[in-house]
Order: C-alpha cells, then sequence, then structure tokens
C-alpha cells in the first residue's frame, strides 16, 4: 500500500490510463505497408481503415493524455492533503531548534515512518517545506518529478511565515493555512468529464479565436497606409 488505500487505487487507476495512453501512441505510429495488399481494392480498404484507426485513436488520446494530467495533480493533492499535517505536527516538537544535520535526520525518519514520505526544510525563495513520495526502497517515487511537491508560505498581511528562519531555526507553530501546495488544483472528482469540458471550452475558444481573426484581417484591409495594422497573438491548434 502507497501511504493510504485511496491513493494507492489512485496510482493504480492513473497508471492504467497512462498504460493505455501508450496503446493508443503505438496505434497513431503504425507504419503504413502498401506491399502487404495485393489488388488496389484491398490496398485501399486497408489504408482507409488504417487511417479511421488512427484517428480515432489520436482523439481518444488527445482527451486520454488531459485526463492523465488531471490524475497526476489529483494524486499530488491527495498526498499533500495526507502529509501536511503529519508534517506540520512533526515541526511542533521541534519549534525553535536550529535544523542541523541531527534534527533534520530525525525529522526526516519519523515522516518516513509516519506516511513514507521525506521532510526537508529550506530558506530563502526557494520552497520553504520539500514532502517527497518514498518507494518500497526508501527513495524518491519515480512517478513524480522533483518539483511535484513545492510547498511555501502563503503571505499574509505583505509578509509570509516560513517553515525555517533565516537563523536556521525551526518554525513549529505553522498551520495548514499557513502553507499551500504551488502550482495544484483541488481534487477533480471525475477526471475524464473534466478532460472533456477542457477540450470542448478549447475547441469553442479556437472557434471564437478564427472568427476573430478574420474579423481583424476585414479591418486591416480597410485602413490606409499609416495606420498599424491589428493583430491577436493566437492559441495553439494542441493542448
Amino acid at each position: 500500500m502507497f501511504i493510504n488505500e485511496t491513493i494507492t487505487a489512485a496510482m493504480e487507476t492513473a497508471r492504467a490510463a497512462e498504460r493505455r495512453a501508450e496503446q493508443l501512441r503505438n496505434i497513431t505510429r503504425e507504419p503504413w505497408r502498401p506491399e502487404q495488399f495485393p489488388t488496389i481494392e484491398e490496398r485501399k480498404a486497408a489504408h482507409d481503415a488504417m487511417m479511421k484507426r488512427t484517428e480515432d485513436a489520436a482523439n481518444e488520446l488527445t482527451a486520454l493524455e488531459i485526463e492523465t494530467k488531471i490524475r497526476h495533480d489529483n494524486i499530488r493533492r491527495m498526498i499533500y492533503n495526507e502529509a501536511i499535517p503529519v508534517a506540520l505536527d512533526i515541526l511542533r516538537k521541534y519549534n525553535g531548534k536550529p535544523y542541523g544535520e541531527k534534527t533534520k535526520a530525525k525529522i526526516s525518519a519519523e515522516m518516513k515512518a509516519r506516511c513514507n514520505c521525506s521532510l526537508y526544510l529550506y530558506s530563502g525563495y526557494h520552497e520553504d517545506i520539500s514532502i517527497t513520495p518514498l518507494n518500497e526502497d526508501g527513495n524518491n517515487h519515480y512517478y513524480f518529478k522533483y518539483d511535484d511537491f513545492r510547498i511555501y508560505a502563503k503571505y499574509r498581511n505583505g509578509e509570509k511565515r516560513p517553515a525555517l528562519s533565516a537563523d536556521n531555526k525551526i518554525n513549529g507553530t505553522l498551520t495548514p493555512d499557513d502553507v499551500y501546495l504551488c502550482d495544484c488544483s483541488e481534487i477533480v472528482p471525475d477526471p475524464s468529464t473534466r478532460a472533456a469540458e477542457i477540450l470542448s471550452a478549447f475547441t469553442e475558444l479556437k472557434r471564437k479565436q478564427d472568427q476573430f481573426e478574420r474579423e481583424i484581417t476585414k479591418f486591416n484591409n480597410l485602413l490606409p497606409s499609416g495606420i498599424e495594422r491589428r493583430h491577436i497573438s493566437g492559441f495553439r491548434n494542441y493542448l
């Protein structure tokens, strides 16, 4: 089990979606071998079938790639919600103490024992708290990137309360309201539905943008020399 049953199940579902995405990528990469078909009719039928299969796979893959990113963020948020109360509870025991090597080792060992994550503190511009899920060997879990758990102190009234002070003292008075997980929204209950909503919204925005670009072209064609032509920065054609 990884941290708890809910997160373990979420990771298994995410991995299944990623395996399906790789299957779809392989379909879109299938080479066309016309020499396998002796007649023109067979060749045309096989080519049409391949194009249909590739198009269907590409469409499913587009939605699934968005869905897997949503699932990844869901897991990040689940781990954060589970781990940050544990981390802050541990830090309360060391409030005001210097963050030396022995203290660092004790904090990290307790965090690992309680929720199978590492815990380190930083001062300065970068993240104040680093929580990293571990695998069964005690190493950083391969599923997560190094910056998936950038945890910062929130600014309140123009200042923030970091986990580690400038003189290397531990701030054990932090609450969950004092910190946040960078670049990660709240849990999305239905990732596949959200992915479809994103694709639909993207398609509609692209349609509106194309229409607006046509209107701008018409407008520019009316202008005399000496008046700057108008332009807009466009959407990319993919997400």
